[in-house]
């Protein structure tokens, strides 16, 4: 009967360690809202474009994402020429999103 609750016990804890194992330190328990995996490849109107947010530091690729006045968000790189342009545009105007 002890052998029973020990072996039930052991079992709880290894199975609480392995689950929180993901959410320990400082970057395991901060999850990026926004990430971008697959970017716009053409350029966008930018008429269409209400403002922009850059991705987190912690993302695993840099990227931006533009907002659309249909609520809209697309991932586009911050290196791109027309996106840069966007960018120093929509500061100018301050509509972004900061």
């Amino acid at each position: 009967m002890k052998m029973q609750i020990l072996q039930i016990v052991f079992f709880l804890l290894l199975l609480i360690s392995c689950c929180s194992y993901g959410k320990c330190g400082p970057v395991g328990s901060f999850v990026p809202d926004f990430c971008c995996f697959k970017f716009v490849q053409k350029p966008i109107k930018f008429r269409q474009i209400r403002g922009y947010f850059p991705t987190s530091s912690l993302c695993p690729k840099p990227g931006a994402i533009f907002v659309t006045y249909k609520g809209k968000q697309l991932c586009v790189k911050p290196q791109d020429k027309w996106v840069t342009n966007y960018i120093i545009q929509l500061d100018i105007t301050k509509f972004n999103f900061f």
